[in-house]
């Protein structure tokens, strides 16, 4: 099944109020090929966790993961970074609920954000909360 953005969108956005209705946290990690060649998916998707959601949109992707706070998702990168070190140049950005966005919208815009950030750094790098959490 092909899966575009509104769908990442609506589910993000169900996870969101979820969060809100229940008091818990929700991550979302973004994910950007640094070789346009490459297709994230391929490389990230075998590794997501079955409970999380992975929206694959070629050179860079999504990764929606509910009841997950940050620092749990920075410890998902750096499996996900063990796992590509050597075969593929990724760049990663991850940001949370409530305090990087408490709407769909803004947390994607801001999560975004960091991955450009993260794309200027290098292969490997990760940015959270606005700082880079190294490269390579």
């Amino acid at each position: 099944m092909v899966r575009g953005h509104v769908d990442m969108e609506w589910l993000l956005d169900y996870q969101l109020r979820l969060a809100i209705r229940y008091l818990r946290v929700l991550s979302v990690v973004m994910v950007a090929a640094g070789d346009s060649a490459i297709r994230i998916g391929s490389a990230l998707k075998p590794n997501v966790r079955g409970c999380d959601e992975f929206f694959d949109f070629g050179e860079w992707g999504v990764i929606v993961m509910a009841e997950t706070s940050l620092a749990q998702a920075l410890n998902a990168v750096n499996r996900f970074r063990d796992l590509c070190r050597s075969d593929v140049d990724v760049r990663y950005a991850a940001g949370s609920f409530p305090n990087d966005g408490k709407t769909a919208t803004r947390l994607l815009s801001n999560t975004y954000e960091r991955l450009k950030q993260a794309q200027k750094l290098g292969p490997g790098a990760v940015v959270a909360a606005g700082e880079p959490l190294g490269s390579g």
